[in-house]
């Protein structure tokens, strides 16, 4: 597999010989150095109130509420909107379905900047939580890339660390099962579980090419790669839709230069990135499931 690339920027790597790996991966380290899955775990205990946005599209959901669609997301910055300035995929999507189906549409993002998959369990097991998954006709879950962070901070130094990589992708197989298993448990048989695969769970586009060098940059197509497939088998044990998002930032044959839809940092997306997420989650599940 390959990744666009930049050759001016890429022989400049070689000369410096890499830079150290950014620990900035999905907000990881923007809450002052303290680690963002405990920090989840804070947010979230009890008596303390989730931290979450929330909004709605059409009419009042009281009015009419047994015909609302309601939306309900997880995940770590990509979801939350990080580095953007702009809504997040989460409502976007939820804006496009109340159109397709002119029915109110009320959504809630329990997304949390730096969240890892062990995070994502641990807030399903909430008062707050619980309550809104139990009304969701939706699930939206992204989330996986800062599972990669600690052996990934080690490939500027010891290139073998990207052997590391399967016993994380095995991990966030367990937990994304886990996650998709406790929705079910808590809806009914027509909520829709959705898990979006990722672009690349580190740095892209000239961002990449500028920060990282070839070994680092093949080690996130590694990672990437690890990633994903975790999350299309645990959608398909789980029964959950997997929308994937490589090709919308890669192309259909892998070498679209991806920065157009990617903020400054490289990292997340920019509102063209967030609406074409959004656009293919109305492509692959619209307001109404298909029948067969």
């Amino acid at each position: 597999m390959t990744r666009w690339e930049d050759g001016a920027a890429e022989g400049a790597n070689r000369h410096r010989g890499g830079r150290p790996v950014r620990l900035t991966r999905r907000g990881r380290y923007v809450f002052g150095g303290l680690s963002a899955a405990f920090l989840a775990l804070v947010a979230f205990l009890p008596g303390r109130g989730a931290i979450y946005s929330t909004g709605s599209f059409g009419p009042p959901a009281t009015a009419g509420a047994a015909a609302t669609i309601r939306v309900v997301g997880f995940g770590d910055s990509v979801p939350s909107g990080y580095a953007c300035d702009c809504q997040p995929f989460l409502p976007m999507y939820a804006d496009m379905i109340h159109r397709q189906s002119r029915r109110s549409t009320v959504w809630t993002n329990f997304a949390v900047s730096g969240q890892v998959s062990g995070g994502v369990l641990a807030q399903l097991q909430t008062p707050a939580v619980v309550d809104a998954v139990r009304r969701a006709g939706i699930v939206l879950i992204m989330v996986g890339a800062n599972d990669f962070i600690p052996p990934f901070a080690q490939v500027t130094s010891n290139p073998k660390a990207t052997s590391q990589f399967a016993t994380v992708g095995q991990t966030l197989r367990s937990n994304m099962i886990s996650i998709i298993g406790r929705i079910h448990q808590l809806t009914g048989p027509t909520t829709r579980v959705v898990v979006l695969g990722y672009w690349n769970v580190m740095e892209d586009g000239r961002a990449a090419a500028h920060d990282y060098n070839a070994t680092q940059r093949a080690a996130t197509v590694l990672a990437t790669d690890t990633a994903n497939q975790a999350l299309r088998t645990a959608s398909v044990m789980g029964h959950a839709v997997f929308v994937p998002t490589l090709e919308l930032f890669h192309g259909t044959k892998d070498n679209r230069d991806p920065s157009t839809l990617l903020a400054a940092d490289g990292d997340h997306p920019n509102v063209a990135g967030h609406r074409a997420i959004a656009a293919a989650l109305a492509a692959a599940v619209p307001a109404e499931p298909a029948h067969h």
